[in-house]
């Protein structure tokens, strides 16, 4: 997609798009030029001009290709298998529809009205611009643990290769297993019931090698470990070289992974006992919806799948033309993630029904539950596969492709939060992304260890789950309530040409505050530590580690807020006041269609954008020396 400054300016916000009268003023003063208009009277010919998705199909399939990923065929199934099979898809499905989409729609809006990214996108109201530095830290803290996964998907391509070249078994299919030389070929029933389990054997064994607490590091695990390193080196050059983000590639990105899906699906479905996985899957344990571990589960996964506070989804959509139909955008995506989700499910306990069967225990304990679980059932699954050596081979390059794209982006996002925060670093970026990569790779570390899967688990616990709670809740206040649900309908009907049905204010005024505030706090009422494995907590010092791990991205709104207003001259509702309100920056990119949400905005009575009220303009009109208020400028550019 076009220029890298286009790049940093979506994600990072700091595209000026017109300045108003006193700010012009200032500069003009200094540079010895003539003042400029405001910014209803700037010309056509002094827009920013801005590279754009080349088609609305282009926009379509990157929405789907950064949402559909790991989440949806390796968080989810796992996820659903912890807490009841079927009791997990009813709140799934309840917080897609009544949370969901309507955050989506409205982060999805929000990026492409204003064309910038989760930083200067809260030019709606400074006061709440510290939720752009929690969602980079959500991103940083993601991007740390994800890479093991990447790694883990290296180790098991690096094998299903090996196996296709030398034509030999998978390492996980039954004839590899250890001892099995010594039982005569003819004796068929032995062999079978020799390892009844062979790709959870594997998992456990060769590639974890796990230990038997959090505390006991174990040595690290030496081939996860080269795999980790690999996929860092390999995320690391593919950013130094630079990436010029193209919507073509997500034609194949985001089709590829349903033909492999479907493929394993049909085997799937053939496997005998898979009418037993899939009747756990699909009926309800009603006692488990009880329980606020499984609603906290199936929120947290909704807004992990569809990337909700991540902050990516507003970059997406600022490359997007201003006309585009978020709304029909956002009935697309979060169906297809959704669907998708349930399918990789289906594949995933159709093939736990058939090892249910085969070895005789009942499907809710035939697997260790967990992270690893996806990385039990697909493995077995790919076995059960004419070819299974290719067929393994395509399905853990597809698994590649999707964690690396998503691994790009969230890297990518923090690297560009440090060059725009310290602009001398834009000509050293390279140093800048070897620094931030070999500082993700030291922090993971850990992970690759033969407690590993404690560490990673723990991870995904706390970084991505109380924290993404409280990020939604304070985004959603500040947009419905402080900036005004209302105001956001009519910037939408200006996008769209009409404006959407009361249904999505009644969401983002009600049932998405309402229901985050009352997961989180029967979460907080009923806390329940971390357990892994199942029915075995974490030690004290953890959870308190981990509940540090959650505040470090929460605890940037309220520090960002007080320096906002330390920023700002006047009282306290004065500054207050100018803090909540829109500055001159937020507004479209196009000067006709500012005039076109202004209409809109008079025609019901609101407020008009473009209106300075930041600390410069006031200081201007209180006789600031000049020269003060254009370096001010110069230092917020």
């Amino acid at each position: 997609m076009g220029q890298e400054k286009d790049l940093l300016a979506a994600v990072t916000g700091v595209t000026t798009i017109c300045l108003p009268d006193d700010k012009l003023k200032a500069k003009k003063a200094i540079e010895g030029g003539s003042p400029t208009s405001s910014c209803d009277d700037i010309s056509e010919t002094q827009e920013v001009e801005r590279d754009q998705w080349g088609s609305k199909t282009e926009f379509l399939f990157s929405c789907i290709s950064y949402s559909i990923g790991l989440g949806n065929l390796w968080r989810f199934p796992y996820k659903c298998y912890d807490n009841g099979g079927g009791a997990f898809l009813l709140p799934y499905i309840f917080f897609l529809i009544i949370a969901g989409m309507p955050l989506y729609f409205l982060e999805l809006s929000l990026g492409q009205f204003s064309s910038q990214g989760p930083f200067g996108v809260w030019n709606v109201s400074r006061l709440f611009v510290g939720l752009g530095y929690a969602m980079i830290c959500i991103s940083f803290f993601c991007a740390v643990y994800y890479n093991v996964i990447v790694a883990w998907i290296l180790h098991y391509l690096f094998n299903s290769l090996k196996a296709l070249v030398l034509n030999d078994y998978l390492p996980w299919e039954l004839e590899k297993c250890p001892g099995l030389e010594h039982i005569p070929e003819n004796d068929t029933h032995a062999r079978e019931h020799f390892c009844d389990d062979p790709s959870q054997r594997y998992w456990l064994e060769d590639v974890l090698q796990q230990t038997d607490d959090i505390s006991n590091f174990g040595g690290f695990q030496i081939e996860i470990l080269i795999c980790f390193i690999i996929a860092w080196v390999m995320v690391c050059l593919i950013l130094i070289k630079g990436v010029k983000s193209s919507g073509k590639i997500t034609y194949f990105t985001a089709i590829f992974p349903y033909v492999v899906i479907a493929c394993l699906l049909w085997r799937g479905l053939t496997l005998d006992g898979a009418k037993e996985g899939l009747m756990y899957y699909l009926t309800p344990r009603w006692s488990k919806l009880m329980e606020p571990a499984v609603w906290n589960s199936a929120a947290s996964q909704i807004f992990y799948s569809l990337g909700l506070a991540f902050g990516s989804l507003t970059t997406l959509s600022s490359y997007s033309p201003f006309k585009h139909n978020t709304l029909k955008m956002t009935y697309i995506v979060t169906t297809v993630n959704c669907a998708t989700s349930i399918i990789a499910g289906i594949v995933i306990f159709a093939v736990i029904g058939s090892l249910a069967k085969s070895t005789g225990v009942p499907v809710d304990q035939v697997v260790k539950s967990g992270p690893g679980l996806a990385f039990v059932v697909y493995p077995d699954a790919v076995t059960k596969m004419p070819l299974s050596a290719a067929w393994a081979a395509l399905f853990f390059f597809m698994l590649l492709n999707l964690g690396f794209g998503s691994q790009l982006a969230m890297v990518e996002t923090v690297i560009t939060a440090v060059v725009d925060r310290l602009p001398k670093l834009l000509r050293f970026k390279w140093i800048v992304c070897i620094v931030v990569c070999t500082v993700m790779l030291l922090l993971g570390l850990p992970m690759t260890s033969r407690s590993g899967i404690y560490w990673l688990n723990f991870m995904d616990t706390y970084s991505c789950s109380y924290s993404l709670f409280v990020i939604c809740l304070i985004e959603t206040i500040a947009l419905a309530y402080v900036y005004g649900g209302r105001r956001i309908l009519i910037q939408i009907e200006a996008m769209i040409g009409y404006q959407p049905s009361v249904w999505w204010l009644f969401c983002w005024t009600v049932t998405v505050p309402l229901s985050i505030f009352s997961i989180f706090l029967l979460n907080m009422w009923f806390y329940v530590p971390m357990e892994y494995p199942v029915g075995q907590p974490i030690p004290m010092w953890t959870q308190a580690l981990g509940w540090m791990l959650a505040l470090v991205s929460v605890i940037c709104i309220p520090i960002c807020a007080i320096y906002e207003y330390c920023q700002v001259p006047g009282t306290f509702f004065e500054r207050i006041d100018v803090l909540v309100k829109p500055s001159e920056l937020y507004r479209p990119q196009s000067n006709s269609d500012l005039k076109a949400v202004n209409a809109l905005f008079e025609r019901d009575n609101h407020y008009k954008l473009c209106v300075d009220r930041s600390i410069y303009q006031s200081a201007a009109c209180e006789g600031v020396e000049v020269a003060t208020v254009a370096a001010n400028l110069d230092s917020s550019a």
